[in-house]
């Protein structure tokens, strides 16, 4: 007897054969028999006529790292049929969160109404893994939290002892079952990363069998070079390369392409397992902040927040914005805002910055600061 009957569908279980109609027998959480089944061997049954019947589907790349432990139920997710995510991607985890790391992490807890505190993985996988979930969860562990922890937001190279320091941060994260390492290098702390840090952290998730995924260190004008970095890492490093989200920003570097794929393709010849995941939209999607000179995080969020509001400083990030409609053209019409924290923000969701700037009668760039 079966739990339930899943009858009248059309199944597609994953194999790579084709579509087939029939019916899917289920005990307990396994699939026990795939074919055409009484319904009284059940003792419920879903009729799926018309329906696609189907292996939950895997988000390779997401951001839910908080936002479970606030929405155990993650409906946006299951409603779309993923039944797994894999988190911690762009140097972004759960854990492990100490010093800056967690300071920087306390904003995003107060907009989910957390009032949840843990500093390590142990302590972030008992919170996520004592809720009744409705999806599978894995994670990487972010380099932006084990910098973030050991050297805060700081402009410049660790040094030898605040690599040690971090090698063995990420040694502690990884011995309890995360997927690997990954960064994100167009974000603070990451961007201040020197090859050299990244090389030494990718051989610790190396030791552990684990992957390197990689927000590279641009997605634009400097592709090129940062596809080659990402290769560098993980060929001293010893360990897979995933490219997260790969993409080509801006239409002027859309030619790029070709080498990008012929870059990673020689990789793989040479024996590297080199794999990249992929949006299926036209788009990008980030904070605003990134948007902002590299220079301007050093320090951490009240020091960004100081030059911004500091007359020369915000004058001196205002002309470098500038260029940015030079490169491009309709940049600032391009940007749209998906989403605010304040209520009294609302009414800008879905405007471009261009149009607010506008209505302002001020500069795209004097907008976004």
């Amino acid at each position: 007897m079966f739990d339930f009957i899943i009858k009248n569908g059309t199944v597609i279980d994953g194999s790579g054969n084709k579509e087939k109609l029939c019916d899917i027998g289920i005990q307990g959480e396994k699939v026990k028999e795939i074919g055409i089944l009484p319904k009284d061997k059940a003792k419920k049954y879903i009729d799926a006529k018309g329906k696609i019947v189907c292996p939950g589907f895997i988000d390779i790349h997401s951001h839910s790292d908080f936002t479970v432990l606030a929405d155990p139920n993650s409906e946006s997710k299951v409603f779309q049929g993923i039944t797994t995510e894999v988190n911690g991607n762009c140097g972004v985890s759960g854990a492990p969160l100490y010093g800056k790391a967690l300071e920087k992490r306390l904003s995003t807890l107060k907009n989910l109404n957390l009032k949840l505190r843990w500093n390590t993985i142990d302590e972030y996988f008992d919170l996520i893994f004592t809720q009744k979930k409705t999806i599978n969860f894995a994670t990487f562990i972010g380099h932006g939290n084990v910098r973030g922890s050991v050297l805060g937001y700081e402009n410049r190279k660790a040094t030898k002892d605040e690599t040690k320091d971090m090698e063995r941060l990420l040694s502690e994260s990884l011995k309890k079952d995360a997927w690997g390492f990954s960064s994100g290098l167009i974000y603070p702390p990451g961007i201040y990363a020197a090859k050299k840090e990244l090389i030494a952290l990718a051989r610790v998730a190396s030791n552990y069998g684990g992957i390197y995924a990689s927000h590279i260190r641009s997605e634009g004008d400097e592709i090129i070079p940062a596809v080659k970095e990402s290769i560098e890492i993980v060929k001293k490093a010893e360990v897979p390369l995933l490219i997260s989200h790969l993409k080509i920003l801006h239409k002027r570097n859309w030619e790029k392409i070709s080498e990008v794929i012929g870059i990673i393709e020689k990789g793989r010849e040479s024996g590297l397992i080199i794999n990249a995941d992929c949006y299926p939209y036209n788009a990008s999607s980030t904070e605003l902040d990134s948007l902002l000179p590299h220079w301007c995080y050093g320090g951490g969020d009240k020091e960004l927040f100081f030059r911004l509001k500091d007359p020369s400083t915000s004058l001196k990030i205002e002309r470098e914005l500038n260029g940015l409609e030079d490169k491009e053209e309709n940049f600032w019409k391009n940007v749209l805002i998906s989403g605010v924290h304040t209520e009294k923000n609302k009414y800008l969701t879905g405007r471009s910055l261009k149009s607010i700037a506008d209505e302002l009668n001020i500069s795209p760039p004097k907008m976004l600061i």
